[in-house]
């Protein structure tokens, strides 16, 4: 008969309690708050207590911003406890930067729902302390708290805030003076135990998986190993084949821009201890050329069927859009093409100012959509129907201006060819009345929508003899009148050769 082995027992026990332990811990323990967001800056301060008797790893900080698009993560420590105005969060007053992310920010100003901003982190808090911790990126969204002092335990650490502890402020190296504002958001942790064996890579994660070249793209990777001595590295390949390393991409969350054609993203973890590494799943971005557009500020303009393009507000992609804008761009469309809208805006005055999208060619269809009312945000990804034209209109009044949106309108499918003699329209003018040294912007109602069709507009001082308009070859044309003229456009098919040309417009 065999006997039990007591010692050997123990061991067995022990073990298994340690495994059970280490099985815990080594899944990122999130410390969450639930703070109403009401209020917001660009940097918040807390405390992060470890009570436990081992020490522990920051991995992950997740937040608020109330800005779209392409945003920075900074965080910063300081191994003693926050308990009075923090001063200056910079290298001279004992702060240390842990480091800075590149995140896609979603405007959220109304709820405590965060989204991951900075991850891959290595910040270890010893057995028993208390790090003073700072937080901050571009409009970063915070609580204004009541007095008192505010902890969030969870796996035997403590996120704490409120009085003395919780400053909200400008971005680093600004002193933070608001307070008590307390974080939103959470701090996920693991035991820092060393890593062994071969790590788990996880799975790849890419925000959208096509659009415009030069738009910003957000890999990030779910279920990787959490441990001390873990690295990670995102790779890109053409063929999905032969991969190179991205030079700084060395986080479980990386932004990027997107490059032409097809480009295939990978995470490779690495365990220092002995060097194991496993490579993840691929995913891949396909950029397309896109056509740098602004709507007008008043008056209207035309893209083109089958025309890729990024389409801004009348500010651009740097300005902000003009007081008393009402102008708008139609997306023509046709045969079995399908237009995908989508994008971001910020900065639209909540009270007073709208993007609308409508149905078809010109403001007169279905309202479809109407964004604004939030001041920032993501639109409702929208694909249409084939052949279907929408029409994208920025409202503003005549007071408050902002950054507008950034939108991409990707075609697919086929638009119609042109055949035959293509219809020419009517000149539409607005305004319709200009004088001596007013700019105007000239469109074609009613004209054709097919593909290959070009453009050449005319000028003529009697309404007899025209002459061609240097460089207006587009379907509109704006300029500014220096003497009565009188304006008509041949629209030429490419296909057939025939053109059609409009009835002139009045003379201005």
């Amino acid at each position: 008969m065999k006997k039990n082995n007591p010692t050997k027992r123990k061991l067995e026990l022990l073990f298994a309690c340690f495994s059970v332990l280490l099985s815990t811990v080594l899944i990122a323990q999130p410390l969450t708050t639930t703070f109403t967001n009401n209020n917001g800056n660009s940097e918040i301060t807390f405390n992060f207590q470890n009570t436990n008797a081992y020490d522990v790893q920051i991995t992950e900080i997740s937040s608020i911003t109330g800005n779209s698009g392409a945003n920075t993560g900074e965080l910063w420590y300081k191994p003693t406890a926050i308990a009075g105005a923090p001063g200056a969060i910079s290298a001279a007053n004992g702060w240390t930067q842990v480091g800075t992310q590149a995140f896609t920010g979603v405007a959220n100003t109304t709820t405590s729902t965060p989204q991951l901003m900075m991850s891959g982190l290595a910040l270890i808090v010893p057995a028993g302390a208390t790090y003073g911790i700072t937080y901050a990126c571009n409009n970063l969204r915070y609580s204004t708290l009541a007095a008192g002092t505010y902890t969030i335990p969870g796996g035997g650490c403590n996120l704490i805030t409120g009085t003395n502890i919780g400053y909200g402020g400008a971005l680093p190296p600004a002193v933070p003076a608001n307070t008590p504002r307390g974080f939103i958001g959470s701090v996920n942790f693991i035991a820092a135990v060393p890593c062994a064996g071969t790590p788990d890579p996880g799975t790849a994660l890419i925000s959208t998986t096509s659009g415009c070249v030069g738009s910003s793209i957000n890999l990030s990777a779910t279920g990787v190993t959490a441990s001390s001595g873990i690295t990670y590295q995102w790779e890109s390949s053409p063929d999905n084949l032969a991969w190179s390393p991205i030079v700084g991409a060395t986080t479980a969350n990386y932004s990027t821009t997107s490059l032409a054609g097809t480009t295939y993203y990978r995470i490779v973890t690495t365990c220092s201890n002995g060097g194991a590494i496993n490579n993840s799943n691929s995913v891949s971005f396909v950029g397309t050329a896109c056509t740098p557009t602004n709507i007008p500020a008043t008056g209207s303009s035309i893209i083109a069927c089958g025309t890729n393009t990024s389409l801004y507000d009348d500010g651009g992609p740097a300005g902000n859009y003009a007081v008393s804008a009402s102008g708008y761009t139609v997306l023509q469309n046709s045969g079995t093409g399908i237009i995908t809208l989508s994008g971001t805006y910020s900065g639209v005055e909540t009270c007073c100012d709208n993007i609308r999208i409508y149905d078809g060619v010109g403001t007169g269809g279905t309202l479809l959509f109407t964004y604004g009312a939030t001041g920032a945000g993501t639109i409702t990804t929208f694909v249409s129907a084939p052949g279907q034209s929408i029409t994208v209109q920025l409202n503003s009044d005549g007071s408050v201006q902002g950054a507008g949106f950034a939108f991409q309108a990707i075609y697919s499918g086929a638009c119609a060819v042109c055949l035959g003699t293509p219809t020419a329209g009517a000149t539409a003018s607005v305004p319709a009345s200009v004088n001596i040294g007013q700019s105007f912007t000239l469109s074609l109602a009613g004209a054709g929508i097919e593909s290959g069709l070009t453009y050449q507009w005319q000028s003529s001082p009697d309404g007899i003899s025209y002459t061609d308009i240097l460089g207006a070859t587009a379907s509109t044309y704006t300029g500014t009148e220096t003497a009565s003229t009188y304006y008509q456009c041949i629209v030429t098919c490419t296909a057939s050769g025939f053109s059609d040309t409009n009835s002139f417009a009045s003379s201005f």
